[in-house]
This record gives structure tokens, sequence and C-alpha cells, in this order.
């Protein structure tokens, strides 16, 4: 009962915290907190009942708890400078392009000395690239981050705030492509943080009701599909599954439920997909189903996944060893990724799921796994001191509000699938604060000073 007040009383805050800032033009201080509710929160709670009983309320307080940081950090008013231009040079651009390509190209040329280039060629024919590099990416995890969600952001930033769009364009398709051929996630934290830097460029030209028509006009159509699977109960979340479908394909061992555990709406979904009433569904329902799917089910699912399987005791004594030797599996000599993964879906589904499989876990799992309660805590504290310290660097000017919208996308896309050492590190945010640092130093000291409180340009 506790929970569920405190959901509602956290929703009811967001709603008003998203309407205030979209009406003073500055929606993009509130999009980790709204990131955060549609990617985790929102989706818990449709999804809480098929998780085991045990886990719901310890992950529903956590989950709360890192949106009231979000939401206190967010509707903290900030003072910035305001700066009428500071336009980077093109030279800037140019080492960042650089920075961006140097990476890239010394990952491929990595690959290469590992493997024979024929194969290599091979690969990006038959467009097996990603699944045969996965292995040699986790090595090389935080240079490919450096790479991608910084050096390629501050370049299409760059080229956007010097007027030339079609590099710009160019670059950006360049980067995603790239991504898609690496790492599914970064392909859809760069497409996501090069639409809003677009949007950031566009607002300068149109009005805030001119975005909410075409918002509106561009949701409409693909919630109304959606519905309308989900009445046929073939909707990534509300999948519908007889009991006779999932009795089959458990005597067929295509899916074997894990002992004590319910099945949750994730685990029909995907008995489901393998059936043949799913596979006369159109090309389009299924493309849409994946994108539900990867957005609302899997993140709080994957993390329900670590707080069941590293239990604590009262005492936070942590008992995730006898999980894994009830499963056969060996803590020692997997990473904890890999061993929620296998425990949580290979095992539950070989026929979908490969003994490489990784699970992603939010900023809160990661923490409660490693620690407890405690670190829990202490990651909520930090998370709160992050994001103050991206407000207090900000500087009202083109090139600091660019700063601010890569730095806020990313740090909102990595929170469901990121501890607090990979959201500072690996996906780069320390590099972005350490700008804005660099930025708002320079402005202080060469440029006027006129510290307000004000609203911006979004």
């Amino acid at each position: 009962m506790l929970l569920e007040s405190l959901f509602w009383v956290y929703i009811l805050a967001l709603l008003v915290l998203v309407v205030t800032k979209f009406r003073s033009r500055d929606f993009f201080e509130s999009l980790p907190s709204l990131i955060w509710s549609i990617t985790m929160l929102i989706p818990f709670w449709i999804q809480k009942d098929s998780f085991n009983p045990e886990t719901i309320n310890l992950q529903g307080f956590s989950l709360l708890g890192v949106g009231l940081m979000l939401l206190i950090g967010d509707s903290v008013q900030g003072r910035r400078f305001a700066i009428l231009d500071t336009t980077p040079s093109p030279g800037l651009s140019i080492a960042a392009q650089s920075l961006f390509i140097l990476v890239a190209g010394a990952q491929v040329v990595h690959l290469g000395f590992l493997q024979e280039k024929n194969q290599v060629i091979q690969w990006i024919i038959n467009g097996s690239l990603k699944s045969n590099f996965q292995p040699l990416f986790m090595e090389q995890y935080a240079y490919f981050n450096v790479g991608l969600l910084v050096a390629s952001p501050l370049a299409l930033s760059v080229l956007l705030k010097s007027k030339r769009v079609g590099f710009a364009i160019c670059f950006y398709i360049l980067t995603v492509f790239y991504c898609l051929n690496l790492s599914t996630e970064r392909a859809v934290i760069m497409a996501l943080l090069g639409v809003f830097l677009f949007g950031l460029e566009l607002t300068h030209y149109f009005s805030r009701r001119i975005w909410l028509i075409l918002t509106t006009l561009l949701l409409i159509p693909i919630m109304v599909y959606y519905s309308l699977l989900s009445v046929k109960g073939l909707g990534a979340l509300n999948a519908q599954v007889p009991k006779e479908t999932i009795q089959e394909q458990v005597k067929k061992g295509l899916f074997k439920p894990a002992p004590n555990e319910p099945i949750s709406s994730g685990d029909r979904f995907r008995v489901l997909r393998v059936t043949e009433e799913y596979a006369e569904v159109s090309r389009a329902a299924k493309i849409l189903n994946r994108a539900f799917y990867e957005t609302f089910v899997l993140p709080a699912e994957s993390s329900q996944r670590w707080y069941s399987f590293f239990r604590r005791t009262s005492d936070e004594k942590a008992v995730y060893s006898s999980n894994a030797e009830l499963f056969g599996l060996k803590y020692e000599l997997l990473g904890p990724h890999n061993l929620v993964g296998i425990w949580g879906y290979a095992r539950r589904f070989p026929e979908q799921y490969s003994e490489m499989t990784f699970s992603r876990a939010s900023i809160d799992a990661e923490a409660h796994a490693r620690g407890g309660k405690w670190e829990l805590v202490l990651v909520l504290l930090a998370l709160l001191a992050i994001r103050l310290a991206i407000k207090f660097f900000m500087v009202r000017s083109p090139w600091g509000e660019s700063l601010n919208c890569c730095c806020l996308t990313i740090f909102a896309l990595a929170l469901p699938q990121a501890s607090i050492f990979a959201l500072l590190i690996h996906y780069g945010i320390i590099f972005f604060i350490f700008t804005m640092f660099l930025h708002y130093q320079y402005c202080k000291k060469y440029m006027q000073e006129d510290y307000i409180s004000g609203d911006r340009s979004f």
C-alpha cells in the first residue's frame, strides 16, 4: 500500500516538473527523470505482478529512490552564465571527428590483427560482424564508448553550431551505421542523441506548440497500432499465451522455467514470438513489438532478475553463491552480467539465448548486488551529486546548451543499464562534466559575467 501511494505521488510530481520545464522552455532539464520513469518505473509497475514477490518491494523502493534523486536534481534551479555567443571554432570539430575516427579505426585494425582479413570482410558481407565482434568489443568497452559517446556527439554538436548541417547529417549517419554493426544499445543512444541535438537546433526556428503537435502526430499512430496488437494479445507488454502453449514448449525444451520463479511478462512474450501465430504477424508489427520489448519490458525485468539472483539475508549477507551452485554455475569463472544472463535467460530459453548472454542491470540493481542496501544509498547520493554537477556547470550559450544536451541524454539513457562506475567512465559522463567545467571556467574568466536563473532556449 505504501509503495503504491509513493508511486502515484512521484508520478504526479513528475508531471508537474515536466509541464513546468516545458512551459519555461527548459524541457531538457527534466529528461533524466522522464526517461527513468518511462523505461524503468512505469514498466516495473505494469509488470510487477509477474515478478518474484520477494523482490517487488525492494526493487520498487529502489526505483523510487533513484527517481527521487533525479527529480530533486532536475527541479533545482541552477544559476547559469548568460553568454550571447560562444560558437566553437571549426578546428574543434575537426579534432572531435578525428578522435572518433581514430578510435573507430584503431578497433577495426585491432580486429584485423586478431582475425584473418578475409574473415573480417566475410563478416561484414553477411552482416554477422556484430555477433563475431562482441567478445572483442567487450575487451575494448571503455575505448569504444569514449570514441562513440564522447567524441562523436561533440563533433556533431560543433558541426551543427557551425551551421554545417550537411556535414552533420553525413557524420550522424556514419556514426549510427558504425554502432549498428557493433552494439545495438549504443546505436539507440546515438540515434536518440542525434535527434535531440538536431531538435535543439530546430527549436530556434519553431515554437513549442509546433513541437508538441509534431510529437503528438508521431506518437498517435504508433500507440494506436500497438493498442491493436495488445487487444489481440500479441503486444510485448501483455502477451497472452495459453497454458497449453507454454506446456508444449516446456516439453520440447524450448522453455525451462526456473524453480520458485514466476513466469514474467517478458517470458510470455519470448514464448509467444516462436509460435506459428506470431510468425504470421506483419514485419512492421514485429519491429514495433521489438522496440517496445527492448524499451519497456526488458530493462525492468532484467533488473528484477538481478534482485532475484543476488539476494541477501536480513543481516545483508549475500546468498548468490547458493544460486550459482544450484544452476551449475561457478561465480569465480563468470562475471555477474554473464552469470545473471545465463541464469535468467540462456537456461530458460536455450534456443533463443547462448551461454554468452549478458544481462544488463540498472544502476540500483547493480549497486544492491555488489554491496546491499548501504551501497545502494551511497550510489543514490552519488547520483544526485552527478546531476547537480551537470546543472552547476551549465552555461547558457550555444556551446553550453549542446554540451548539456549531450551529457543529459547519455546520462538519462545509461541509468537503466549501467553501474555508477560505468556511467562515469564507460559512458563518458566524467568527460562531459570535465568539458562543461572547462567551458564554465573559460566563460567565467574571459566572457562578460551575468548570472541568471531564468529560462533557456529549450
